[in-house]
């Protein structure tokens, strides 16, 4: 069975693009990021940010809590497509460790993938990385909770 059973779904209807409009946070089109590809094999999702004026910190560097808002979108997103139609998977804990700076211009791939899926929670290990330097590093624990 598929991993992101709504995903499936949705793909037969829209294009990733379209995908991105509809489930993606509008802060996270202002900040530049952008989802490219969903990986059924290992359960991962892929994303990309170019560091520019409008996600980092006043020394020009990325903003930390930028790396964090884009590694909670991202897991949210793709545990969102893993659960059934009447659950929700949200964000509950999130531990981020920012190895490496990043430029404005530098390009910043986002590789959410799931190391834990159970009934109630998952638990999504996001890397930012710039080439092959680790940018940052979260890990993600989400709930899955009903609708009702």
């Amino acid at each position: 069975m598929a991993f992101f059973t709504r995903l499936e779904t949705l793909k037969a209807k829209l294009n990733m693009n379209q995908i991105h409009e509809k489930f993606c946070p509008k802060v996270d089109e202002f900040i530049g990021f952008q989802i490219t590809d969903f990986r059924e094999e290992d359960r991962s999702v892929v994303g990309r940010l170019v560091v520019s004026d409008h996600n980092t910190q006043p020394f020009g560097l990325l903003h930390g809590g930028v790396s964090c808002l884009v590694a909670e979108s991202i897991a949210s997103m793709a545990a969102n497509f893993s659960v059934a139609e009447d659950q929700a998977a949200v964000g509950q804990s999130l531990t981020a460790n920012h190895i490496r700076s990043a430029r404005a211009g530098d390009e910043i791939t986002v590789t959410a993938r799931n190391v834990h899926s159970g009934n109630r929670s998952q638990v999504w290990n996001v890397d930012l990385t710039r080439g092959d330097d680790l940018i940052s590093q979260v890990i993600l624990t989400i709930s899955i909770i009903s609708k009702k």
